[in-house]
């Protein structure tokens, strides 16, 4: 566009002259303007998978493209199409229903196993522990048995006689 709007005196310079009026047909009317229609239903097509041709058995009775019945044939064979992919995403489901189940039961058979194994460990520690402390037990006997307490004083040759006769009793007791 040539020509210029003068913005002083509100008027177009230039070789082209265009009202405002023709500058506002340009564009859209305010949408209070407007005639607005609700869209018309719309049927949802179901994904179509590429792995399956679909394909029409023609017969000699078969209804041309456009009539009634051939759009009736194309929505029975629509329904029957996605019940029969309906059933397809249900046997999936339940297929990995299934293998979920399955999952969950062999976690649950792994925690029950590692839980015992646990268990039998610590028993296992507990044991150690205790022969471990047994051990102790006798070193520390035997290093109070063999004592020589011939040079200590009257009062710790009565407390390390008592220990002896002590560990006598509770290796007889045991025995």
């Amino acid at each position: 566009m040539d020509s210029h709007l003068d913005l002083s005196s509100g008027q177009n310079v230039g070789s082209n002259e265009t009202s405002l009026d023709d500058i506002d047909s340009q564009f859209a009317s305010p949408p209070e303007d407007q005639d607005c229609q609700k869209p018309a239903h719309v049927k949802a097509t179901p994904p179509v998978d590429p792995s399956k041709k679909r394909t029409r058995s023609a017969s000699l009775g078969s209804s041309s493209p456009g009539s009634y019945e051939s759009r009736h044939d194309d929505a029975t064979e629509d329904a029957t199409s996605e019940h029969s992919e309906g059933n397809h995403y249900i046997e999936a489901l339940e297929n990995i229903w299934a293998k979920k189940k399955e999952a969950e039961a062999l976690k649950e058979v792994w925690r029950k196993e590692h839980h015992d194994k646990i268990v039998a460990l610590e028993k296992k520690k507990l044991e150690l522990h205790e022969w471990d402390l047994e051990l102790r037990q006798r070193a520390e006997d035997c290093k109070v048995m063999s004592m020589d307490i011939s040079s200590m004083s009257e009062r710790q040759q009565q407390y390390f006689t008592r220990m002896q006769d002590e560990i006598i009793a509770r290796q007889l007791g045991s025995s």
